[in-house]
C-alpha cells in the first residue's frame, strides 16, 4: 500500500499517510492497516514552519492490523518550530504506538489509550507504547496497557496524570 500525503487540513481517511501542512486533522472513522507487510508508519506528522498541527482521533481507533501482522509505527511526530498535538483516541496493535524524533518543537499527547504494543512472534525486541526522543513533550491523561514497554523517555519531558497497567517494563 502506498503512503499518501494529505493535501491539507481535514479528515484522515486512509493510512499510511503523511501530514506536512499546518492545520487541524481529524479521524472520522476507525482506521486499520490491512496490508500483509509492515508499513513504516500509520500517520507521520511533521509540523510545517508556517504553523501548528493538531491530530484529533475524535474517539476513533488507529490499528496496526490483526494479531499476526503488527505494523511498525502508529503515529510518528517531528517538529522543530511549531507545536504538534495528538489527542482523543486509541492507538493499538503497532510494535511502536507513538514515537517522536530528536526534534525541539513542542509535542503534546493527551487523552490517548495506547494498548497492545508487541512485536509479532519470531521477532526480537520490544513493543513500545511511546518512545520520546526530545525534551519538549507533554504527555497527559494517557492510558498505557498491554505493552512490552509503556514509555521510553530518552530526554526529559512532562508526564501528568497518566495510567499504566499490564506492562512488562516501564522505562522513564
Amino acid at each position: 500500500m502506498d503512503k499518501y500525503t494529505l493535501a491539507g487540513p481535514g479528515a484522515i481517511f486512509n493510512i499510511p499517510c503523511t501530514i506536512t501542512k499546518p492545520g487541524d486533522y481529524y479521524f472520522d472513522r476507525d482506521l486499520t492497516w490491512s496490508g500483509d507487510i509492515w508499513p513504516a508508519i500509520g500517520v507521520s506528522a511533521t509540523a510545517a514552519d508556517t504553523g501548528p498541527v493538531i491530530i484529533d482521533l475524535n474517539g476513533h481507533t488507529l490499528s496496526g492490523g490483526n494479531s499476526y501482522v503488527y505494523a511498525s509505527g502508529g503515529i510518528s511526530v517531528s517538529t522543530n518550530n511549531n507545536p504538534v498535538t495528538v489527542k482523543n483516541g486509541t492507538i493499538t496493535r503497532y510494535s511502536g504506538l507513538i514515537g517522536t524524533s530528536s526534534s525541539t518543537g513542542l509535542i503534546i499527547f493527551s487523552n490517548l489509550n495506547l494498548v497492545t504494543a508487541h512485536l509479532p512472534p519470531g521477532y526480537y525486541g520490544s513493543g513500545y507504547g511511546m518512545t520520546i526522543n526530545n525534551s519538549n513533550v507533554i504527555v497527559t491523561n494517557c492510558v498505557f496497557s498491554d505493552a512490552d514497554v509503556g514509555i521510553s523517555i530518552r530526554n526529559p519531558g512532562s508526564l501528568k496524570e497518566n495510567t499504566v497497567s499490564n506492562l512488562k517494563w516501564y522505562y522513564i
